[in-house]
């Protein structure tokens, strides 16, 4: 037998070149994918609308079913998404409030809404900012689109705080007094 045979370890093919190759596609792939859908995506159409004095306007695409709506405690007796009873949502702001005490302006603020409104977190298309929209639940379309809602920001002084957590969200509260479907 010849023991020298026996300890010699088979020569495994280069494949450095595929590895390199690989590696070189995703890294082109990375970069260029989100240059590509920049470059070649259109923003949205939409048909602007006008607001009365005092407001301004937003837009955002809306889908039924992707907004929270407040209702009446007697109006169903336990929550389920997307309706939510409002003692139910009162009570988990509170207990938000317990996990997270740097919100308390916030939190005083949503508590005071009222059964049969609506709150829709979404992104404005004009600004590319986030926003709840809140709303009564009679204004909300029926059908999905892109929707221009006329409103106001909230007026809590705290949201003019920059650098603390209850401004940095209390800025991105909108409370709409209308809605219209721009596009579809």
């Amino acid at each position: 037998m010849e023991w020298h045979r026996l300890v010699q370890i088979p020569a495994q093919p280069d494949r450095s070149f595929l590895l390199w190759m690989f590696g070189l596609s995703l890294i082109i792939l990375t970069v260029a994918e989100p240059i590509a859908t920049t470059i070649l995506s259109n923003p949205p159409q939409f048909s602007e609308i006008s607001c009365p004095v005092g407001t301004e306007v937003v837009y955002f695409r809306y889908s039924p079913g992707s907004s929270i709506n407040l209702v009446a405690d007697d109006a169903m007796r336990k929550s389920y998404v997307p309706n939510i009873r409002v003692s139910n949502f009162r009570r988990m702001l509170d207990q938000y409030l317990t996990r997270d005490p740097r919100v308390p302006e916030l939190v005083k603020e949503l508590a005071k809404l009222n059964p049969n409104t609506t709150l829709i977190y979404k992104l404005d298309l004009k600004t590319n900012e986030t926003i709840w929209t809140i709303a009564d639940s009679a204004l909300i379309a029926k059908e999905s689109g892109i929707v221009g809602a006329c409103g106001r920001r909230t007026t809590n002084p705290a949201a003019t705080k920059l650098h603390n957590a209850d401004g940095a969200y209390l800025r991105f509260l909108f409370y709409a007094n209308s809605m219209t479907l721009v596009s579809r």
